[in-house]
């Protein structure tokens, strides 16, 4: 029984257009974001944009860095003898410095990527972040209001006073 990855089975469930599909399939053999913006004709912006507004699109991105990200912990697992004598080769000659530098650098001492792979969680999460946002914005235009209003009580005073 062959076990799909969860970005293949995102991209099967998911509504993405053509050029977001390759999107996902030219990053997933290695091509940055920019690179794949110049493959598929559109710019940096699209790219970003996409990975910012498009629930769908950033579910599909979500998923497949989790796949790379099993991946190479696999991989990394599949050679753990061998990284564990190098380790130890290394301590051994008085330079563990390199391999663990590399382990850290790669972040595989650090957990998974967060970020749903789930349109439904990624939209609910972008719904409540822009009505953060507009209750913020709605908070200042009302404190802005109230100081407005407060001048506007302070001139009718000493209007009434003269």
């Amino acid at each position: 029984m062959s076990r799909k990855g969860t970005a293949l089975k995102v991209l099967e469930t998911q509504t993405l257009t053509v050029a977001q599909e390759k999107a996902i399939s030219l990053m997933g053999e290695g091509m940055s974001l920019p690179e794949t913006a110049t493959q598929l004709g559109v710019s940096r912006g699209t790219i970003y944009r996409w990975l910012r507004d498009e629930p769908e699109f950033i579910a599909a991105f979500n998923a497949w860095r989790k796949d790379q990200t099993r991946m190479a912990r696999s991989r990394l697992l599949s050679i753990s003898e061998s990284a564990v004598t190098a380790v130890q080769t290394a301590i051994e000659q008085g330079n563990a410095k390199l391999a663990f530098d590399l382990i850290k650098h790669l972040g595989l001492l650090s957990p998974e990527p967060e970020g749903s792979d789930d349109p439904k969680v990624v939209r609910r999460e972008n719904d409540i972040a822009k009505r953060t946002q507009m209750q913020k914005l709605g908070e200042a235009e009302m404190n802005q209001e109230m100081g407005l209003y407060a001048t506007f009580e302070k001139d009718r005073k000493e209007i009434q006073e003269c």
